[in-house]
């Protein structure tokens, strides 16, 4: 019997238009993460000016952020984690 498979979103960049997705200091990085636990979410950024595990967000940037937790907590079949 053949597989099937299924598409699951994993990371969002949030980031400003005209900025890299991926390398821009600006941007900021919400994904689902697993260490055999379930699932669980990770808020992370690129920038050199931050103490480590602090991120900046712009109050214009944090609504985008907000919505982008929510469509990967929306995605996420618990299932697929256990």
């Amino acid at each position: 019997m053949p597989l099937t498979y299924k598409k699951t979103i994993l990371t969002i960049s949030v980031h400003p238009e005209g900025d890299n997705p991926v390398f821009s200091e600006t941007a900021t990085h919400v994904s689902i993460d697993d260490h055999a636990g379930g699932p669980f979410l990770v808020i992370g950024q690129s920038r050199d000016d931050t103490d480590n595990g602090k991120i900046i967000v712009d109050f214009e940037e944090f609504d985008t952020i907000v919505e982008a937790v929510q469509l990967l907590k929306d995605s996420i079949d618990e299932k697929d984690f256990a």
